[in-house]
């Protein structure tokens, strides 16, 4: 039986309070909407839409951004242990 929940880290690289990334649980139908909303509650971006992408955890640097508010996480193969960069 395989998992619908993936284990990511929000990571906010330009945010100097955050030196550290946050691990969630999320499903991989999610929207990107709904990820949008749940970074901006974890990082208090003040009401600013922060803009993510993330980084394949076999793919060190490619930064894969995620620029379709509609869109399942699964169209963007986001895998179990991937980083999310969260920027505003």
């Amino acid at each position: 039986m395989v998992s619908n929940v993936i284990t990511v880290e929000f990571v906010c690289p330009d945010d100097p309070r955050q030196p550290r990334g946050i691990k969630r649980k999320l499903l991989k139908d999610m929207e990107v909407q709904k990820m949008i909303g749940l970074a901006q509650r974890l990082f208090k971006t003040g009401g600013k839409i922060p803009a993510l992408s993330f980084i394949p955890r076999n793919l060190s640097n490619d930064e894969i951004s995620l620029d379709k508010p509609l869109q399942e996480l699964s169209y963007y193969s986001i895998q179990d242990g991937d980083q999310v960069l969260v920027r505003w």
